[in-house]
């Protein structure tokens, strides 16, 4: 696959900066908001933005520090599957 263009990838960044940023103000657990946090403040620092405000939180670049090649899955709760009737 071809790389795409800087302002491609920007433009993802920023994308993924809003969505983290919605969901670090409205998640259910403090561990989901403190990694969406950090995540959102990641998208500012890979786009070079320094700080973000929002109507309800200051958002602060931070460089990404230890990238992880398997995912920590400490925040997921698994959840019995419902019962299907009939």
């Amino acid at each position: 696959m071809k790389r795409p263009p800087k302002t491609e990838q920007d433009n993802v960044l920023r994308f993924c900066f809003v969505a983290l940023s919605a969901f670090s103000e409205t998640a259910l657990s403090p561990t989901q908001h403190k990694w969406a946090r950090e995540r959102a403040e990641n998208c500012l620092w890979a786009l070079g933005i320094s700080e973000f405000k929002t109507e309800r939180a200051t958002y602060t670049a931070q460089r990404l520090e230890n990238a992880k090649d398997t995912i920590d899955l400490r925040a997921v709760r698994l959840i019995a599957p419902a019962k299907q009737e009939g």
